[in-house]
């Protein structure tokens, strides 16, 4: 089971460095398409809700009703499940994970995942976005310090970005912005 374990982890970690390559190269391929946010949002919050409880967190959603936008579905999951696992990694048991989803200015949505942790000083603000920084969660844990540069280069491939500042409850809130995007437009048809 552990050898099983290392691997699965090592897995993830080739293709979080894959990815990161990829974005670095510019030959990341995004597939857009119109969605509905709130559906994706959801998804990556239930799937870490079986951890919080674990943990003993409080686990808590306000996604409030979003208007569709046009992006990766599978890059929005990723980014929200890596800002939420980021969360419950600094957050003690007692402690809160919230995530808040709205409409943002000019049709694009506003994302936040908010920690009850140790929070970000103002100094590191920019450098925890960098590849490969990873600091000693509060439990003595650290991770690759892949996920929140990778989230940071998906959200700016797909027209947004990824910014930390303080959370209402002390911690950290990461505020994911994503605009609306293109309409949809069917293909043109081939010339005769």
């Amino acid at each position: 089971a552990a050898i099983e374990g290392e691997a699965g982890r090592l897995e993830e970690m080739v293709a979080d460095l894959l990815d990161l390559a990829r974005l670095d190269a510019r030959r990341f391929r995004l597939d857009m398409a119109e969605i509905d946010p709130a559906e994706h949002l959801e998804l990556a919050f239930t799937a870490h809700a079986a951890e919080a409880a674990t943990r003993e967190i409080e686990y808590s959603s306000d996604i409030s009703a979003l208007p569709a936008i046009t992006t990766d579905p599978s890059r929005l999951r990723q980014i929200v499940a890596n800002l939420i696992d980021n969360a419950l990694r600094w957050t003690s048991a007692g402690g809160t994970v919230t995530l808040t989803a709205s409409g943002a200015p000019h049709g694009g949505i506003r994302v936040q995942v908010c920690d009850s942790g140790p929070g970000v000083p103002q100094l590191e603000r920019e450098v925890v976005f960098e590849p490969f920084r990873s600091s000693e969660t509060p439990d003595g844990r650290t991770g690759s310090g892949l996920g929140l540069a990778i989230c940071r280069q998906l959200a700016r491939a797909m027209g947004g970005d990824v910014r930390v500042d303080d959370g209402p409850s002390g911690g950290a809130r990461f505020t994911l912005t994503l605009p609306r995007g293109q309409r949809m437009r069917p293909p043109r048809a081939a010339p005769d």
